[in-house]
């Protein structure tokens, strides 16, 4: 797969001497210097200018090496293949969207047999065989084609409840409204397997729900959003749920949008996206937000479980060889993976959203050099500034990420986020700024994760500040609560994906209660009883503090 590149780059074992940030690797983790002069750009560009590097290497791997492997490397790349073998991509238009642009998209895709799955915003989804992708790209109309985008379950009789203080208000059974109209709220999510069973004890004895998922309402096993349902439920028992799941980009804003239409006053969202925007509150998840809290919806999401497999910092090369100098003496990334590890590196960089600053990301084996995954998009002007690369660890040891400046006119500001099927432990990590979109758009809440037994910040609960400034998390609720679905799969629930049920929850709960408020009410008597954690104030570990309904 990867012979057309001169040979590996090698690079000396060492130590490290000093790290700069918080996480200290294993004992002996080697020091990476790619000190080779890079090979020339033409033994590096297999692909078109208008194909990501990982469509490419897909339909590269499926002629070579079969359809297998090439379900495995979308399988260790977030490449997502539905049951036909079709491969789902995100087509961008290369010139002026407009009526015409889009409908050459379309007869493109359909002149590949492909199917057109929607709209999102003026970008085009769709469903195409693998062995089609690299041909997709021809028409002028089309200026870049990206894998579609997949959203990553920000997980983990809930504690929470007690510990938030909500059973004091259930238990009071006093209620201040001037009507009996239900409040309403909607859980957004991948899948709700096996919620039916549930309905009347752990959930409502009915619920409203409406799939965007080819799959159906469960999402082809999913069980995280049954989860995120119960907890809600368990916050606020007198509230009406609407469940609804999707699949791809265009179908999470259908289901916005039909929530929109259901009236629902909040929405509970515990899923979060990579290299989908600058982390300021702008892209195409945050603009289906806003299209909730426009309509005046309580938007209430994860702020992320990334704070412990995050970095960013400013390209710098100290050694001159265009790669990216971690330290003086360090231009990698080491990453500890055990044998059958699913591991994925996004990289981006702030030159959203069409980028002239090229950068190109590698994952090497450390024990001998041996390139194992990389990232070589274009980036001339018309594509994001983002690579993202993947592999399934072939053994248990170290690997390192390194990131080359391939043509750029400035240091840019780098981040990485890594996501691997188990714990791992990165060499280099920045917590501050870890923030998963949408947790960054304005106008939302997010919500950090605190152990429910002693209110101590998870080590792992995403962190702000957003990258223009703005103070994140909002709030922070308890996580490493029971349910009866996690408890079925062996487990408490952990992560900012349980905190966040709590908090919507919480806001249907004082509005059910205190309907003579406005939502803008009960959101500022939600902040003003939180329990104030860490520094003074609002701060973008805790938020404006811990969830509690009573306050102290």
């Amino acid at each position: 797969m990867m012979e057309f590149r001169k040979k590996p780059f090698p690079f000396p074992a060492g130590r490290i001497a000093l790290l700069l940030v918080a996480l200290v690797p294993a004992p002996g983790s080697p020091q990476a210097t790619l000190d080779e002069s890079p090979p020339p750009p033409a033994t590096l560009r297999r692909s078109s200018p208008s194909l990501d590097s990982r469509l490419a290497q897909l339909a590269e791997i499926d002629r070579r090496e079969g359809r297998e492997a090439a379900s495995r490397f979308a399988a260790a790349n977030a490449i997502a293949i539905d049951a036909r073998q079709r491969v789902r991509v995100l087509i961008h238009p290369g010139t002026a969207f407009s009526t015409g642009a889009e409908a050459a998209i379309v007869a493109r895709v359909r002149a590949f047999a492909g199917d057109v799955q929607g709209r999102v915003g003026d970008l085009v989804e769709a469903l195409v065989a693998i062995e089609a992708v690299e041909w997709l790209s021809g028409p002028r109309e089309i200026g870049w084609i990206e894998p579609g985008p997949l959203p990553v379950t920000m997980q983990v009789t809930s504690q929470g409840v007690a510990v938030t203080q909500a059973s004091a208000i259930l238990e009071d059974g006093a209620s201040y409204r001037p009507s009996a109209e239900p409040i309403r709220v909607g859980v957004l999510d991948g899948g709700f397997e096996g919620y039916s069973n549930l309905l009347g004890g752990e959930l409502p004895a009915s619920v409203t729900a409406r799939s965007f998922h080819p799959l159906g309402i469960g999402g082809g096993g999913v069980k995280h959003g049954t989860a995120c349902a119960e907890i809600v439920h368990d916050m606020a028992p007198e509230a009406e749920l609407y469940l609804a799941n999707f699949d791809t980009l265009s179908q999470h804003g259908e289901a916005v949008d039909w929530l929109v239409s259901q009236g629902v006053d909040v929405i509970s969202y515990s899923l979060g996206w990579y290299n989908a925007g600058p982390g300021d509150g702008r892209g195409m998840v945050n603009d289906h937000v806003r299209r909730a809290t426009t309509a005046g919806i309580e938007w209430v999401g994860s702020a992320g479980n990334d704070a412990e497999t995050h970095w960013e910092a400013d390209f710098s090369d100290t050694s001159g060889d265009g790669w990216h100098n971690y330290t003086s003496t360090d231009e990698g990334n080491t990453v500890s993976l055990r044998k059958g590890d699913v591991f994925i590196a996004f990289l981006n960089w702030d030159d959203w959203f069409q980028s002239s600053q090229d950068y190109d990301l590698y994952i090497f084996d450390s024990s001998n050099g041996r390139l194992m995954a990389f990232s070589e998009n274009y980036q001339d002007g018309s594509q994001p500034p983002t690579e993202a690369a993947g592999f399934v660890a072939p053994f248990s040891g170290n690997y390192f990420v390194a990131i080359r400046r391939f043509s750029a006119t400035r240091n840019v500001k780098l981040e990485t986020f890594f996501v691997t099927s188990s714990p791992n432990r990165v060499q280099y990590v920045v917590p501050e700024g870890s923030l998963a979109i949408p947790a960054d758009t304005d106008g939302a809440i997010a919500v950090g994760a605190t152990y429910w037994r002693d209110d101590a910040l998870e080590s792992f609960s995403s962190q702000g500040p957003t990258t223009d400034g703005r103070t994140k998390p909002d709030l922070s609720a308890p996580d490493g609560v029971d349910t009866a679905t996690y408890l079925a799969l062996g487990g408490p629930f952990f992560g900012t994906s349980a905190s966040a049920p709590h908090v919507a929850g919480a806001i249907a709960l004082l509005k059910a209660r205190f309907g003579i408020y406005s939502m803008d009410q009960v959101i500022e008597v939600l902040y003003g009883r939180a329990l104030d954690r860490g520094a003074a104030g609002k701060d973008n570990l805790y938020g404006e503090g811990r969830l509690d309904l009573v306050g102290r």
